[in-house]
């Protein structure tokens, strides 16, 4: 139980660390992830972009949402929500 916990919680961390500071895949590809303004990502925006794939129960769903609004949308549907979007760095 306190193991799950403790998981869940560096998974979040990880998701928050890897859009307000840097992520090593965007990086090998030359992205990055901006506000809608161009501004560097809030720790709120952060949390929303990623709030499907935090909730533990509904991670599996919330992959999936996300991988079909990237292939109908070109965009993840959180970042809608977030108002953020991955860009050329």
């Amino acid at each position: 139980m306190i193991r799950s916990v403790i998981l869940v919680l560096v998974n979040i961390a990880w998701l928050i660390f890897r859009d307000m500071v840097y992520s090593p895949g965007r990086a090998m590809v030359g992205l990055k992830l901006t506000s809608l303004i161009g501004d560097k990502v809030s720790l709120g925006q952060a949390f929303i972009r990623n709030i499907l794939l935090i909730i533990p129960f509904v991670l599996v769903i919330g992959y999936i949402v996300e991988i079909v609004s990237l292939l109908t949308k070109g965009e993840r549907l959180a970042d809608g929500w977030a108002k953020t979007r991955v860009v050329s760095a």
